[in-house]
């Protein structure tokens, strides 16, 4: 499978919008980013990230062209390359999107929640199918608490600029929250669709009043087989990782299950090799 047949289409804007246009386009679209095509071919991006570390953090107004804050140095794919050469692009760089191109034209965005959810579910599907021997399940030898990220929490009386002030500087997209409840999240998104799409001042909106209640949790004894069907099952890209105790130890991003996509599927086929030579000769084959 290439890129084309995964990719979302591509939202392309003028510069002149303003932010809080672009993030009510981007909140009814329901997409992360944005192109801005400010002549033939010249092409920039605005993500919920940019917004988030550009505008919240930096308390600047919803009224601003996202031309002030838009990024011109970007990565791209060919919409004929594979799944393979993306999940590639996001173990070296440090991104979530990658703007498809096809004839010097962008034509869509291939996100890595989408070669998240395709890559290691392929892979599960493939040895469902060729072998009836139980231990297939086990040759996804990643464990989620290998590659989780230290949690990071905020607390739920901090106001929207506070805590993406918080965010930027360590540099991440979401964070834990407390509550009386248990646990909920915050993420950029939430920011996104329920402050700055709202016309909201995150001056004094809480993040109690617009986070996500109500996690969805991984045991981190699972392995990407399985953090992959949840995020295809749940809809989502964060995945907080929880001890057998039931303690909340660390999260595993989207980005984290694509970006090792390539790794799995080598070490998957080297395991089978051992125990099915010729279902191994067929996933090797595989064209992703």
């Amino acid at each position: 499978m290439n890129v084309k047949e995964l990719m979302h289409s591509a939202t392309i804007v003028h510069g002149d919008l303003t932010v809080l246009e672009a993030a009510k386009l981007m909140r009814d679209r329901d997409v992360g980013s944005v192109i801005v095509e400010e002549g033939e071919r010249d092409y920039h991006i605005v993500t919920e990230r940019d917004i988030l570390y550009k505008v919240v953090a930096e308390e600047k107004p919803y009224t601003i062209p996202i031309s002030e804050i838009m990024c011109s140095d970007f990565h791209t794919i060919n919409a004929d390359d594979g799944i393979r050469r993306a999940s590639e692009l996001f173990n070296r760089f440090p991104i979530r999107r990658l703007p498809v191109i096809e004839n010097g034209e962008i034509i869509g965005v291939i996100t890595s929640r989408d070669v998240a959810k395709y890559t290691i579910f392929m892979f599960y599907e493939f040895l469902r199918s060729m072998i009836e021997d139980p231990r297939y399940e086990e040759i996804f030898c990643i464990n989620v608490q290998k590659i989780m990220h230290d949690k990071n929490t905020v607390d739920p009386d901090a106001t929207i600029v506070e805590c993406a002030k918080t965010m930027f500087n360590k540099q991440v997209g979401s964070a834990l929250v407390k509550h009386n409840q248990g646990w909920g999240i915050l993420t950029e998104r939430d920011i996104l669709k329920k402050v700055v799409a709202m016309d909201a001042d995150p001056r004094e909106t809480l993040v109690k009043h617009v986070m996500t209640e109500h996690l969805v949790c991984i045991d981190s004894r699972e392995g990407l087989c399985v953090a992959s069907k949840m995020l295809n099952m749940y809809d989502v890209r964060n995945l907080p990782v929880m001890s057998p105790e039931g303690e909340i130890i660390g999260i595993v991003f989207s980005r984290d299950i694509a970006k090792y996509s390539v790794h799995a599927f080598d070490e998957t086929v080297k395991a089978l090799s051992k125990i099915d030579p010729e279902s191994a000769k067929l996933l090797e084959a595989e064209k992703w």
